[in-house]
């Protein structure tokens, strides 16, 4: 097969999207296929075409023709991407999320005809659009399929775009299981790890809240926060004020080959964020045999089982985590019970060969679908 993956970024960004796209593509590519990537240029200039695991990577500068409404940079972009499809010739085009860039790909569709899976990664918020003039609402309506990456995003779908109800279904976001073999959890000193983007959904500002509460009484606990983003110098600046600079270590990103020896340092992981899909972070955490303190939103919910594989709590409700916080110290044994039962649970839910083959049969069945059209059409 001939696929076009589509994604707003892509290695050597790093985040759970792009982590899962280059392993995806890698995947791909391994099993004969012939893949080409077209995603968009962040701050840094990167080389416009690369080379990567075997597939041809294509850059273009999204962001900044939006951004600052140039109309000719909109109209050069779209008639790369128009020429970019018709000379590629994808038997089918794979939207690995929805973000912005997708706009390119909507007013490119009709220069070349091919079966469209869409890839739905985050939850929808209640006020963005998704109306059938809207970018989200255009993006689901017009695919061929839409995948989702939990149950829960699925139905929060198909309750925003009825439409797509007979033509969607769930693929888990999943990673390769690490080579790294699962320490036990430490608790000399006890270690929590906020990992990710550094940014108002992640809410990492709600756990060095509820960090701060417990300080007094457990002396000893340890902080990693590995990631960057926009809100890390006021991250930093709290971490301060409440006098945590000693506990709490700013690791920057991490190499994702680097992440489960991470994980391996820690005793669970906090996950307060207002947004996810299925955050490719906690299914990590999960396979390294770590509980999850998360909140109660999309995809958190689907993979933590409250008391059992970690604790949920209300989306910014700090007293609330400070409490699940004081569990997870206080009972040692039931927080190492938690940390195998999360494992488990990854091993039976997040197969990665069942994700990759459950792609490959939708890739399959929407070019026969596509195809068995076009015959249909020329027969009449």
């Amino acid at each position: 097969m001939r696929i076009l993956m589509w994604t707003d970024l892509y290695w050597p960004h790093i985040g759970g999207i792009e982590v899962l796209g280059r392993q995806l593509v890698a995947e791909l590519r391994q099993r004969g296929h012939e893949v080409i990537v077209v995603t968009g240029q962040a701050v840094e200039q990167l080389p416009d075409v690369d080379e990567l695991d075997g597939a041809t990577i294509h850059r273009f500068n999204f962001r900044a023709a939006m951004g600052q409404g140039d109309v000719e940079s909109f109209v050069r972009l779209r008639r790369g991407v128009a020429a970019l499809k018709q000379q590629f010739a994808p038997d089918v085009i794979h939207l690995n999320g929805v973000g912005p860039s997708v706009l390119f790909h909507l007013a490119t569709k009709d220069a070349y005809r091919a079966p469209v899976l869409t890839t739905m990664q985050q939850n929808i918020q209640p006020t963005e659009p998704t109306g059938p003039q809207s970018v989200m609402g255009r993006t689901l309506r017009e695919a061929d399929w839409v995948s989702c990456v939990s149950d829960e995003l699925l139905e929060q779908v198909h309750e925003r775009v009825p439409e797509v109800i007979g033509r969607s279904s769930t693929i888990y976001n999943v990673l390769q299981l690490p080579e790294v073999t699962p320490q036990p959890l430490p608790f000399d000193p006890p270690v929590f790890l906020c990992l990710g983007r550094i940014c108002a959904d992640k809410r990492f500002n709600v756990a060095v809240d509820a960090l701060a509460q417990i300080a007094g009484e457990y002396p000893d606990f340890r902080v990693l926060v590995a990631g960057d983003g926009d809100q890390r110098a006021a991250l930093e600046a709290q971490v301060a004020r409440l006098d945590l600079s000693e506990r709490v270590e700013f690791c920057g990103w991490v190499p994702p080959d680097d992440v489960p020896q991470l994980i391996n340092r820690c005793t669970a992981l906090l996950m307060p964020s207002r947004r996810e899909g299925l955050p490719l972070v906690g299914v990590q955490a999960m396979m390294m045999g770590r509980p999850i303190i998360g909140s109660r939103t999309t995809g958190l919910t689907e993979i933590i089982v409250d008391g059992q594989t970690g604790s949920i709590v209300a989306v910014d409700d700090t007293d609330g985590f400070a409490a699940a916080l004081r569990a997870t110290l206080a009972n040692p044994e039931a927080t190492q019970r938690q940390g195998k039962a999360a494992r488990q649970r990854a091993l039976e839910l997040f197969d990665w060969n069942r994700a990759v083959n459950a792609y490959c049969d939708r890739y399959r069945h929407l070019i026969e679908e596509f195809t068995h059209g076009r015959v249909a059409m020329c027969a009449s």
